[in-house]
């Protein structure tokens, strides 16, 4: 199945979990495994536990990038004609971003920054490769994009017999054509696909040459699909936020204004996606690959009330504060993501500030989703022990605002400080509840 830009997103979505009133599931990515707890109803407080296998996108991913020329048209020439650059050398630099060693350098430190040390990408370039098919013919589309790969992909690998690289080496690969208006963006498989090449790959065709569809695309090969919103009528927006995965398009600067987006803007992968890949850990440690400075260890803040963490799971009624989720863990004192049990089995609630989560390597400057400004984001997904389904934002709450989580729990956006901080409370059944002056329930699906 594919993920794409612009385009419908195919995902299977199990949604018809059967309510379980004593059961949740606990994820423990780091060591791989899945606690199921089942609370026994005639027996309160005695756990059943059972442990299944949960995938974790942690260590290093390596992807081999390889380009194409159609008949019709050069990567050069659409390069000149979206960044007003013709010299050849430069389509050399837009690929080497995805290693991080070309002008466009940000996508590997990316997925680093993110993932707070435990994914780390690697690349490889394999250079231009020329395709009989024209790019402008009518039903320009995925198929045009995949038979044109397949028709250089033996070329490809003679080329990598002669330099002795073994293309079953690389878990990805990542296509790039010449961008046509006619054509998609850019679309991803997200899981490994056997049918298209000799071997099982995470497959990414690129039609831009930009960073932003970069990130967004290898986040689809990794499973994460697009943040689906509902809007006021409970009308579901599939291309709603794009996942935060590298790609938004509405931002503004931290002073407020419009952005223009840059083809080198990168957004953090969104705070619940970091959790569902096993980036995160309640202690704020990190199963990292390699050797973290002391500035990307969490600091221990006097003042601080809450676990330091990067998410924290909330099983009692009380307030939190949450630290927006910009920047890197070690640089809050708070939780960036608050996770709450469903009474739904695989179901859980996630609760995060995602005001500030752009920024732009090559002009150093932060920006902000426009959406969000001042909201706390209330989201759901089921997580199964053999993968992850869509997130659906529930709710934007706004100072005062609460919303109802199955009819039980309740979840207000008390106080802001800033585009820093917030504080959530979160109030159980059984417990009296204090009413906001406004108060506003999401629509359902």
């Amino acid at each position: 199945m594919k993920g794409r830009l612009f385009a419908i997103l195919v995902l299977g979505l199990t949604m018809g979990a059967m309510p379980l009133t004593a059961q949740d599931l606990v994820i423990d990515h780091f060591d791989g495994t899945a606690t199921i707890r089942t609370l026994e109803e005639a027996r309160p407080g005695i756990e059943v536990e059972k442990r299944e296998s949960v995938e974790s996108f942690v260590g290093s991913f390596s992807y081999l990038n390889i380009a194409v020329d159609m008949a019709d048209m050069r990567l050069v020439d659409s390069v000149e004609f979206l960044h007003g650059v013709s010299d050849p050398g430069y389509v050399r630099e837009v690929f080497q971003m995805v290693a991080g060693t070309g002008i466009y350098d940000g996508i590997v430190a990316s997925f680093k920054y993110d993932s707070y040390g435990a994914f780390v990408l690697e690349s490889d370039y394999m250079g231009v490769y020329q395709s009989t098919f024209e790019m402008d013919q009518p039903g320009c589309d995925d198929v045009l994009l995949e038979n044109a790969a397949m028709q250089v992909w033996p070329q490809v690998q003679s080329d990598a017999e002669a330099q002795s690289i073994d293309l079953t080496s690389y878990d990805g690969l990542v296509w790039w054509f010449p961008f046509s208006g006619g054509c998609i963006p850019g679309f991803a498989y997200l899981a490994p696909v056997d049918h298209l090449f000799d071997h099982p790959y995470r497959v990414a065709f690129i039609a831009f040459p930009a960073g932003y569809y970069l990130k967004h695309e290898i986040g689809h090969t990794l499973g994460l699909g697009h943040l689906s919103c509902y809007n006021d009528q409970g009308e579901r927006l599939e291309m709603c936020e794009g996942g935060n995965m590298g790609y938004l398009p509405w931002s503004v600067t931290e002073d407020g204004e419009p952005r223009r987006v840059h083809e080198n803007d990168l957004y953090k992968t969104a705070a619940i996606n970091q959790f569902i890949l096993g980036w995160t850990s309640p202690t704020g440690e990190t199963a990292s690959t390699g050797t973290l400075t002391s500035s990307m260890v969490r600091r221990l803040a006097p003042e601080t009330t809450a676990p330091r963490s990067t998410f924290l799971e909330v099983t009692r009624s009380g307030m939190y504060r949450i630290s927006a989720h910009r920047g890197h863990a070690s640089e809050n004192s708070y939780p960036e993501l608050l996770v709450i049990p469903s009474e739904v089995e695989h179901k859980n609630w996630y609760i995060s500030f995602e005001e500030g989560d752009g920024y732009n390597p090559t002009q150093n400057v932060y920006f902000k989703n426009a959406q969000k400004l001042e909201k706390v984001t209330v989201r759901y997904q089921f997580h199964y022990p053999d993968g992850f389904e869509h997130s659906y934002r529930e709710a934007l709450l706004g100072v005062g605002e609460c919303v109802e989580l199955e009819k039980t729990v309740e979840v207000c956006n008390e106080a802001l400080y800033g585009s820093e901080e917030a504080d959530v409370s979160v109030k159980f059944p059984g417990w009296r509840t204090r009413r906001t002056t406004s108060r506003r329930v999401a629509p359902r699906p």
